[in-house]
């Protein structure tokens, strides 16, 4: 559910400028003590 707003917004066209890739988010975990980070990135085809 973490990962989930984040997919919805870069999927609808959302950048985030703070990061080094645009279109790519990182340092997603989960709100379990956050043992498992994730990266979720915009591959365009």
């Amino acid at each position: 559910m973490a990962l989930f707003p984040i997919q919805v917004a870069l999927h609808n066209g959302a950048t985030f400028n703070f990061e080094e890739n645009p279109k790519s988010k990182g340092n997603l975990a989960c709100p379990d003590n956050g043992y498992v980070v994730f990266k979720v990135t915009l591959i365009e085809d």
